[in-house]
């Protein structure tokens, strides 16, 4: 598996840079990201469609955060209706606070 050393992705198929960052991905993670905390998921909220997804994964990243796009890679290039609509994940340790700081952001956005 590759690894995001910007953004904490982790890949199953073999590619040179992040989709999201443009940053070129490593054979392991940086220290702080470990193998268990990409088993170790849970659902922050599910979202309307993938420009949500992307605004709330940035407030989320503001706040000290790392979330992730479920199934993001295949999301991107599917029609989001044959998928499903996207679902952002956080480490289980990090679901209450991530949930605060969703409820403020729409609170703050009216959404």
């Amino acid at each position: 598996m590759l690894f995001c050393p910007e953004c904490g992705r982790g890949f199953l198929v073999f590619r040179k840079e992040c989709p999201d960052c443009g940053t070129t991905l490593k054979e392991r993670p940086d220290t702080e990201i470990s193998g268990e905390d990409f088993t170790e998921l849970a659902c922050a909220c599910t979202c309307v469609d993938l420009a949500q997804a992307d605004i709330l994964k940035m407030a989320l990243k503001d706040a000290g955060i790392t979330a992730f796009i479920e199934a993001e890679h295949f999301v991107r290039i599917r029609w989001p209706t044959i998928v499903g609509y996207p679902r952002l994940l956080v480490r289980k340790e990090d679901l209450a606070s991530a949930k605060r700081v969703l409820y403020e952001h729409r609170k703050r956005s009216n959404l």
